[in-house]
């Protein structure tokens, strides 16, 4: 017996080595023979074992063979096992093994569907506090729930009478007697931590609950005959075929697929039913589309995974997919995930109007579409196209006029700022752009009109614990509203003390004490970023604005936008990363932006100098600061970018002193030596003197007063500058006859002395001219 034994377990493993015909038949003869062995069970514990580590071979799509091995030994197991927990565990090997329609025909049974809904229910116990899931039986439960849905779903398509004879008789039994075990299968989704995993609990909810409702309906006036507890199975079939035709046909589309998964084949199956039968019951058909939207959200971020909720979702409104696997037509990804996006952006609206439906109803409508469609823009660059964002606009017009304006309940609000984060990631590379390009697409202004009014509402929103939106939301939903504004030369929609009180509401916001490693983390920024966009598009465009309104812009908020530049506070002048790429923009927008609302010329001098004006000059030096001190790799072209040449017309700036500048005293000195040195940079690089060398000289002079601790953060700038005023007394000496030049390097000498002394640095000797290229610098 023993022998015999040794015999059956290596012809399994050879079975999974060689995968012949040969061995599965040797296996299944030596298997008859010891079927009334004591010893059966262990025998069958060890097939088990084989099959559980043989994993089936992954199918690409265009896959002609199947690994059949493995199938056929899981129906060897259910035709010879008789021990319950044997044939349980095959059971739920159904839905990993790869199976032929011919297989599958001949043996699959609705005997298989009672014997695990009989299991199921030892999955779950009753409390006080009610029925509940066993925490040792979850994962089992998850797995008889796949294998029920493998099973009732194949058998729906292979022999749909079967299948739905079962349904309204056993299982609508099942349904009524254990309502408590399909409330707890609900329940997760329900519950903020839903998972990825409770996704077959769902999906045998809407199976047990709401498809068998559905059938319901239509055979519910049939009386069981005297002494039946439930109507024939023919009498069922009979009244469905004559009062709902369309549900005794199978569904036929899983053949459009090529091998769909699982949960993917029945949300499919699922939302066909539905659309073929008008599910209309209860919330039946808003429970399935909430679970295709949070298929889409827990489950992997794989194109055949979204693509295909996508389908089902789009299938619920009477979407229908070409094309037809089984016939060698398949439609692209890209041509199906279009197809889908615009159906679902189509048949949003039309459902609403179509069936009245209550704003309840609409917004879970609405709200299911933005999951799916936010999913599916994430991961497919093919949905991010100038149409989509029309589309999407258009249906954000089309909610705000329906649903939105004079309720703003606080679900639309939310919804609204969903569906605009999508137009705006449709037209960009990111999620949560700082701009948009001002080339390609441009707005419907059309569909512009209803968004100053609800840029009213979020700053309205903000700060408050109301629940509507976070802070954060708010701050995103307002820079993509004022992007789309800006974007489409709308601003002029916005009254002048609603804009006003915009830019109020944004500069008056607060930062994070910390300034956080990823500045993505931070929407405010963003927001920041886009109102200095609006400014910069009000300057560009101020025909669309009243003949005042600039002043006005100089007045109201020039004295504020500082605010907005303050953080970071350390030194960024090494910062290469993206992150910082994105704190450099704002900087230079910011500046040129305060650049076009201050005066010209002669003017500009005048208003720098104002005192009235200060915070404009600390922050324009803070910024300088930022990028420039220590000692970049580029400095000239950060010099251009924060127009510093300009900076020089503030003469505070160079005659600094502490009653001016207070605690930016040190700050406002190094920039003073930044400027000079870029003057001087200037002429030897360019052989072009200044038109006012007296003035350059004496700034220099000034300058180079500052206090030595103070300049430490500069002293790559200071060795620079005296090498480069070396160079001109030598190379121009005609230019600086009369200047006092050898007194001016002396200075610049004794406080680089001074610096090296602070810092104990051993500067390398001055490199000869002709080692030096423009814009290399000194070291």
């Amino acid at each position: 017996m023993a022998t015999l034994r040794r015999q059956f377990v290596s012809a399994m493993h050879c079975m999974f080595l060689d995968q012949t015909e040969a061995n599965f038949r040797f296996l299944t003869s030596i298997g008859r023979a010891v079927r009334s062995i004591p010893t059966t069970i262990s025998i069958y514990s060890a097939n088990l074992k084989v099959l559980r580590r043989a994993k089936p071979v992954a199918i690409e799509e265009d896959a002609k063979e199947l690994d059949l091995s493995r199938s056929r030994s899981i129906f060897w197991l259910l035709e010879v096992s008789t021990d319950p927990k044997i044939r349980l565990d095959t059971l739920l090997l159904l839905p990993q093994s790869d199976w032929t329609l011919d297989a599958l025909r001949e043996n699959l049974s609705v005997d298989m569907l009672d014997f695990l809904l009989d299991h199921l229910v030892r999955c779950f116990e009753k409390g006080t506090d009610g029925m509940h899931l066993m925490t040792s039986k979850e994962e089992q439960a998850v797995q008889i729930c796949d294998a029920f849905l493998f099973v009732y779903w194949e058998l729906h398509i292979l022999d749909v009478r079967t299948a739905t004879c079962w349904i309204l008789g056993p299982g609508r039994s099942f349904a009524q007697s254990h309502h408590e075990i399909l409330d707890c299968l609900m329940l997760p989704f329900t519950q903020s931590d839903r998972k990825a995993k409770h996704l077959p609990l769902h999906l045998m909810f809407l199976t047990i609950r709401s498809h068998v409702d559905e059938l319901w309906h239509y055979v519910k006036s049939i009386a069981p005959r005297l002494g039946e507890l439930q109507p024939k199975s023919d009498e069922l079939w009979s009244t469905l075929q004559r009062k709902r035709t369309t549900s005794t046909v199978p569904v036929t589309g899983p053949s459009r697929f090529a091998r769909p998964r699982l949960h993917l084949h029945t949300l499919i199956l699922m939302s066909q039913i539905s659309r073929r039968d008008k599910w209309g019951l209860s919330n039946n058909l808003e429970q399935l589309r909430n679970v295709i939207a949070h298929c889409c959200e827990l489950g992997p971020s794989a194109t055949e995974h979204i693509i295909t909720c996508s389908v089902a979702f789009a299938t619920t409104l009477g979407y229908e997919l070409k094309g037809d696997a089984s016939l060698g037509i398949i439609t692209t990804p890209k041509q199906v995930s279009i197809s889908a996006a615009h159906a679902i952006l189509e048949g949003i609206p039309r459902e609403i109007e179509e069936y009245e439906q209550n704003e309840e109803d609409a917004c879970h409508l609405v709200h299911s579409g933005l999951a799916v469609l936010t999913a599916n823009i994430r991961l497919l660059v093919s949905l991010r196209t100038p149409d989509i964002a029309n589309h999407l606009l258009k249906l954000c017009t089309w909610m705000y006029d329906r649903l939105v304006n004079q309720r703003y309940a606080a679900q639309w609000v939310r919804t609204l700022a969903g569906f605009l984060r999508l137009v705006i990631y449709a037209v960009s590379t990111t999620e949560f752009p700082y701009h948009l390009s001002p080339e390609g697409w441009c707005p419907d202004p059309a569909h512009l009109k209803w968004l100053p009014t609800f840029l009213q509402k979020l700053s309205s929103l903000s700060g408050e614990q109301s629940g509507t939106l976070g802070e954060d939301e708010v701050h995103h939903a307002a820079a993509d509203t004022f992007l789309l504004l800006a974007r489409g030369g709308s601003i002029g929609l916005i009254s002048e003390d609603g804009l006003f009180a915009t830019f109020d509401w944004v500069i008056g916001l607060s930062f994070p004490a910390e300034w956080p490693p990823n500045i993505k983390q931070i929407p405010l920024f963003r927001l920041q970023m886009a109102m200095i966009g609006v400014v910069d598009a009000l300057i560009r465009i101020p025909g669309h604005l009243p003949p005042d309104f600039i002043s006005q812009l100089r007045t109201r908020i020039v004295s504020s936008l500082p605010n907005v530049v303050t953080h970071p506070t350390q030194s960024l002048s090494k910062s290469e990363s993206e992150n910082f790429k994105a704190i450099y923009e704002r900087d230079k927008a910011f500046i040129d932006t305060l650049l076009s609302l201050t005066p010209q010329s002669s003017d500009r001098e005048s208003w720098l100098n104002d005192s009235v004006n200060d915070a404009y000059v600390r922050a324009w030096a803070h910024i300088v600061h930022r990028w420039l001190i220590p000692d970049p790799d580029d400095p000239v072209s950060r010099v251009h970018d924060f127009s510093l040449a300009s900076l020089l017309a503030c003469t505070k700036l160079c005659q600094a002193t502490a009653a001016d500048w207070g605690d930016d005293l040190a700050c406002i000195q190094r920039v003073a030596v930044v400027a000079v040195w870029h003057e001087w940079f200037a002429w030897y690089w360019t052989d072009k003197a200044p038109e006012d060398l007296d003035a350059l000289v004496e700034r220099t002079r000034i300058v180079m007063k500052l206090d030595a601790r103070s300049a430490v953060g500069v002293g790559a700038y200071v060795s620079e500058l005296r090498y480069y005023m070396t160079r001109i007394r030598k190379d121009y000496p005609s230019h600086v006859e009369g200047l006092h030049f050898p007194d001016l390097i002396s200075t610049v000498e004794g406080r680089e002395a001074e610096i090296k002394e602070l810092k104990n640095w051993a500067l390398p000797a001055a490199t000869s001219p002709g080692i030096l290229t423009q814009g290399q610098r000194l070291r």
